[in-house]
């Protein structure tokens, strides 16, 4: 070959192979050498074969196809196969008297690479299509479904194709349809619940449609219809039940509180009997005590939730009953409240409710003698996302630097701290400028 040819050939985009009449190789070009690793002087004289292991046999015009285009592997010389695509031709040197045969070889690997990850991508794609549980859908840019899954079509049958006034003749379900995919070919995604007939059933789904969007071009739309009848259907009977055990509930709570409030009448009406004021006394303790385990399941009857009340509702009630039942005026003795927003079950209100009745009812009794004014503190708050903080205040005429629960000689005071205990809380007291209750409890 000239300088100009050899020239051409190694300033090309592919590998060359000059090859003799005997299949040897004669010369390569430099592309080819970056190629495969061998440089031209270790490939002249050996074998095609070394090259291209397909070759290995006779070498001729029939065996090699020439003129035919051809894929083959192409051995480099550190074993690594190369995919490649190659045309033999044969030359004839009338100054050399040379004859053989030569090819352009391009390296085809990544492109044959990319066509396989495109087949497996496409292979998953197809089975993820068809295991889906639900109708999938699309359409394209003229309005015709082009891919149904099974589902879908078991749902329709086979509408690809087709538009959706070519799927049923129900004109009412094919003017939603078209309302719902022009909203998608425009670009928004809709959701919604539809009712449709399906083989004489009618049946629920969940319907979505979206745009496919190719850059900021609109080149069909894509939607699902998920069955959710027995969910529905589910739903409602769990809805009936839910109503049957809040108005069971409602009623529970209801003849709880009139049951509270009758021993309450038969404790007025033995009130009347006693001439004892230390015997009415008990009895007025235990009315209130009853009075506030009926607050609770007032409020929970009266509730929208059953279960929980409002705790600073509960407490204002619970003070109001107290100031009536021990005959007091609020303008004699304030109450001062700072209660957090937040709702307790009845396992707690009731332990609650009586630990204030008592503590309450201890400053009410003890705290203001002889008409004597002044103010009472209550206070709940959350420390923490577990820890509550109850204090019950008042700058009444306290109960003396020795005072010690411990030694408790009534039945507040046993009951305080039994409440406590129930509570999972500790309690402290203090007795400068009045007395403090503060407990300290978890939730």
């Amino acid at each position: 070959m000239d300088d100009f040819t050899i020239q051409l050939i190694n300033n090309g985009f592919d590998g060359f192979i000059l090859i003799d009449s005997e299949g040897k190789i004669a010369n390569i070009n430099n592309i080819l050498s970056e190629l495969s690793g061998y440089t031209e002087k270790e490939l002249n004289g050996t074998p095609i074969a070394t090259l291209l292991p397909e070759y290995s046999g006779d070498f001729n015009s029939s065996s090699i196809r020439v003129g035919e285009e051809q894929e083959t592997e192409l051995r480099c010389k550190d074993a690594e196969i190369l995919q490649v695509r190659l045309k033999f031709s044969p030359y004839h040197s009338q100054s050399t008297g040379l004859s053989g045969f030569f090819t352009f070889i391009r390296n085809i690997s990544e492109q044959r690479e990319i066509e396989r990850e495109l087949r497996r991508s496409k292979a998953q794609l197809q089975a993820a299509l068809e295991s889906l549980p639900f109708d999938f859908w699309i359409m394209d840019e003229e309005g015709k479904t082009v891919v149904q899954n099974p589902v879908s079509k078991e749902l329709w049958g086979d509408v690809r194709g087709k538009h959706p006034d070519e799927v049923t003749n129900n004109k009412k379900l094919v003017r939603k349809w078209n309302e719902v995919n022009r909203r998608a070919y425009s670009g928004e995604i809709t959701e919604r619940e539809i009712e449709v007939r399906v083989k004489g059933q009618k049946r629920i789904f969940r319907n979505v449609v979206a745009p496919i969007r190719d850059d900021n071009r609109i080149i069909g739309i894509l939607g699902t219809n998920i069955d959710i009848t027995d969910y529905k259907e589910t739903q409602k009977r769990l809805l009936n039940a839910l109503r049957d055990k809040n108005v069971l509930l409602k009623e529970i709570h209801h003849r709880v509180k009139n049951n509270l409030q009758v021993i309450i009448s038969i404790l007025n009406m033995q009130e009347g009997y006693l001439k004892n004021s230390d015997d009415r006394d008990i009895i007025v303790d235990t009315k209130n005590r009853i009075s506030s385990m009926a607050l609770i399941h007032e409020q929970l009857y009266e509730s929208t939730h059953y279960s929980r009340i409002d705790i600073e509702e509960f407490i204002r009630t619970l003070l109001h009953h107290l100031f009536y039942s021990f005959e007091i005026d609020n303008s004699r003795i304030r109450t001062l409240i700072d209660i957090e927003d937040f709702k307790i079950d009845i396992n707690r209100g009731i332990p609650l409710g009586l630990l204030i009745n008592e503590l309450v009812s201890n400053s009410i009794r003890h705290g203001f003698p002889g008409g004597r004014e002044g103010e009472i503190f209550i206070q709940l708050k959350k420390k923490d996302r577990r820890r509550h903080f109850l204090t019950v205040r008042d700058n009444g005429i306290g109960v003396g630097v020795n005072f010690d629960l411990k030694k408790k000689t009534t039945l507040g005071l046993e009951l305080v701290e039994a409440l406590v205990e129930q509570l999972k809380g500790e309690i402290s007291f203090s007795t400068e400028s009045g007395f403090e209750a503060q407990v300290i409890f978890n939730w």
